[in-house]
């Protein structure tokens, strides 16, 4: 394991600038993408969970009767 090291002055120089700065310096949000959650690229390894509608890991999601749910969701189920 590398020891600690301290940030060189110019790195806590760039971290104070964005922390300090206002939101609408740093980010702007100027549109959202709006999808049918019946879709989800299967390249993505990704899937709705049955129970919240949050998007999981495939491999991340329990069976639920028969149908597929995130781990939380699965979990308050049993």
């Amino acid at each position: 394991m590398a020891p600690h090291q301290n940030p060189e002055p110019e790195q806590t120089e760039v971290v104070n600038m964005l922390r300090d700065a206002p939101g609408s310096d740093v980010m702007t949000i100027s549109q959202t993408l709006q999808f049918d959650r019946a879709w989800l690229p299967d390249v993505m390894g990704v899937t709705s969970c049955a129970a919240c509608g949050e998007l999981a890991a495939s491999d991340h999601v329990r069976g639920l009767g028969d149908k597929q749910a995130c781990m939380p969701c699965s979990a308050c189920e049993r």
